[in-house]
């Protein structure tokens, strides 16, 4: 039977009843060293209640062999209980370091222990991390795994704890070299003072890095070297020059012709006319020359080292004829090609700005000549500049003043010499420079803009002129290829023709062949609309661009104007007529009106009348001229050379076998 007794009951004799205590402890003493006995006692319950219990004594009788075998058990049992304790704490240490390396294996850093320069320890990540077995690092110092260029910055983390991660570079297994951060904090290593060291792997973030710097100094689009980086190189480029005497040459670059190829092919087509041009400027280039994009079709070579000036020539002949050759996109072939302005340090520019400047100077100069081309700066090309840039603000101005106005010349029949029509030609009266002639400021309105709020002006001053003509004759208006691209030449017309009261069949819009460079879809939709709107559309200076005679089944036009070029060379070779013979017969077989253009003599007239040419325009019939002066030609409807718009070179006896020819 079990009791729960109160605490404070801690021997024998709390259990007994107080009359058996006495008895019972004389039983106790008495039997101890004797046989084993019995007897009854009486125990007490937690209840204070009494309970009879028999209570057995035993006491062991052992013999001396018995105690002996007692006495080995025990000393056995004693040794090993102390062979165990004594592997307990012998083998703790090997099993912290067993657990602490399975956490340092877990770890995602390299972590070295090390003493001075000795490789103590390594966890599982630096072993990935440098491509090495434990044994063979083991077998390492850690100046031995390190770039040389980084042993001091290691030196420096291994006297001292650094908290500020330090940079450095290991040498791995397999011979390339890893980029890490490390840390390092003096610690005990069995007992023994060592460094841990946390290694880290950066060689994503360098290469994050070196993407972006690449990002900031480069041109996304061509790869090239972007401003930023082409300022840089100049800057050390002329600093070279400064420092060995020899000369460098700069080189700006601007393409030719690629804002129309870029309208034709859409931003596509032209990134990858830019791409490929860069590809080939890098293959015409050293390798210590730097070719930069500046912006749009501009581009700039940085050439140092150059001794003489024959060296950029030759660079820039080699550039223009690489970019020039044919470029392949998709089913089509483009053709782009350069004008190039070439500035020398030191005699050209003390500065980069005035380097930079005073190349694209000659770059302007360059432009000015028909086709792919270079020029080196001159001085006085800086005079020329600033001209160029008044007389654009002056041409603005101009338009706002009523400084420009139209003289209009007479067109003649081939062969009667009936007044057909006027063609109208702008001038510029400037109040301090005089008479501006059109090839001065026709090409800066094209290249500036103006010339779509010019041609609209010239547009509606020309219709409603030609609308107070007491007869009902042609007017011929020139349209830039701009304003079809670019500006709403539909609509302008069709405002021209309501405002004035001009019937549009004697409207003709003369268009050049650069017009052919453009997006021939869009070209031919804003033709065909200017088509039903009732003008006509005349082909100016055929032969000399870009047309093929495929354009003149494709496109709506109605006549063709000779370029002068070809009239010009009339008479003086049979090469020449024949050309002339051709185009007269070929347009007529297309059901195309031909006027020739620029006729001056009397052989030209002559020639032209037998070939069939329709219309004859040039000083030798009539010069531009003022409306005022117009009046009497109107009258009379037919060539006279007693007017005052007729040349005055023209002989008397012209009239009289032109009737003839009749």
């Amino acid at each position: 039977m079990q009791f729960l007794y109160p605490r404070g009951i801690s021997h024998l004799s709390d259990f007994l009843h107080p009359r058996d205590r006495l008895r019972s402890i004389s039983f106790l003493k008495a039997h101890l060293s004797s046989a084993d006995s019995s007897d009854r006692k009486a125990f007490l319950r937690p209840d204070r209640s009494i309970d009879m219990q028999s209570v057995y004594l035993y006491t062991p009788r052992l013999h001396p062999p018995q105690w002996l075998l007692l006495a080995t058990i025990l000393c056995g049992i004693a040794g090993l209980v102390a062979l165990l304790l004594y592997s307990y704490l012998h083998l703790r240490p090997s099993r912290e370091l067993s657990r602490l390396r399975q956490l340092a294996d877990g770890a995602f850093e390299g972590i070295v222990l090390c003493h001075d320069d000795q490789i103590l320890d390594v966890n599982l990540a630096f072993c990935v991390l440098l491509g090495l077995s434990a044994h063979a690092l083991h077998e390492c110092t850690l100046t031995q795994l390190v770039v040389p260029a980084c042993r001091k910055a290691l030196e420096s983390a291994l006297r001292a704890a650094t908290f500020t991660p330090i940079e450095i570079e290991f040498r791995t297994g397999a011979g390339t070299v890893c980029p890490v951060e490390i840390r390092s904090q003096p610690i005990k290593y069995v007992g023994k003072p060592a460094m841990f060291l946390a290694v880290r792997d950066i060689s994503e973030r360098k290469r994050s890095q070196h993407r972006i710097d690449h990002l900031i100094h480069h041109d996304a689009l061509t790869n090239l070297a972007n401003r930023v980086l082409f300022q840089d190189r100049l800057q050390h480029a002329m600093a070279e020059a400064d420092r060995t005497g020899q000369p460098m040459a700069l080189l700006y670059l601007d393409l030719n012709r690629f804002k129309s190829v870029n309208d034709l092919l859409g931003h596509a087509g032209g990134d990858d006319v830019l791409v490929q041009t860069a590809a080939r400027m890098q293959e015409a280039t050293r390798r210590v020359d730097t070719v930069a994009r500046l912006g749009g079709d501009e581009f700039a070579v940085v050439q140092p080292r150059c001794l003489t000036p024959q060296g950029a020539s030759t660079l820039a002949t080699r550039l223009t004829h690489l970019i020039q050759q044919p470029i392949l996109i998709g089913p089509r072939s483009v053709s782009v090609g350069a004008s190039i302005g070439i500035a020398l340090y030191p005699q050209d520019g003390a500065s980069a700005e005035a380097l930079l400047q005073n190349a694209d100077l000659a770059l302007y100069r360059a432009k000015q000549v028909r086709g792919s081309s270079f020029c080196f700066f001159e001085p006085n090309m800086d005079h020329r500049l600033q001209e160029r840039r008044a007389l654009e603000i002056e041409l603005q101005a101009a338009l706002q003043n009523n400084q420009l106005h139209l003289h209009y010349q007479p067109l003649f029949t081939a062969g009667t010499l009936h007044l057909a029509g006027f063609e109208a030609l702008l001038r510029w009266e400037h109040p301090q420079r005089g008479s501006i002639p059109p090839m001065e400021f026709i090409p800066l309105a094209e290249e500036t803009g103006l010339i779509l709020p010019i041609g609209r002006w010239v547009l509606l001053t020309a219709c409603r002129e030609a609308a107070r003509w007491p007869r009902p004759y042609r007017i011929a208006v020139n349209v830039s290829a701009a304003q079809v691209q670019h500006g709403d030449l539909v609509a302008t017309v069709a405002e021209a023709l309501s405002t004035t009261g001009l019937s549009p069949d004697r409207l003709d819009l003369e268009v050049t062949e650069s017009l052919f460079l453009g997006d021939l879809d869009a070209v031919s939709t804003t033709l065909h609309d200017l088509k039903h709107l009732g003008v006509h559309i005349a082909l100016d200076d055929f032969g000399t661009g870009y047309s093929s005679l495929s354009y003149l089944r494709r496109f709506p036009f109605d006549h063709l104007k000779i370029d002068r070029s070809f009239i010009r060379a009339l008479g003086q070779g049979a090469q020449a007529d024949a050309i002339v013979h051709a185009i007269v017969a070929l347009s007529h077989s297309l059901n195309l009106g031909v006027t020739a253009e620029g006729v001056e003599t009397k052989a030209q007239l002559s020639t032209l009348q037998l070939s069939g040419c329709d219309q004859i325009q040039g000083f030798l019939l009539g010069r531009p001229s003022s409306p005022d002066a117009l009046v009497s030609l109107c009258e009379s409807g037919r060539f006279d050379p007693a007017l005052p718009c007729a040349s005055a070179f023209v002989p008397i006896d012209l009239h009289i076998a032109a009737i003839g020819a009749d």
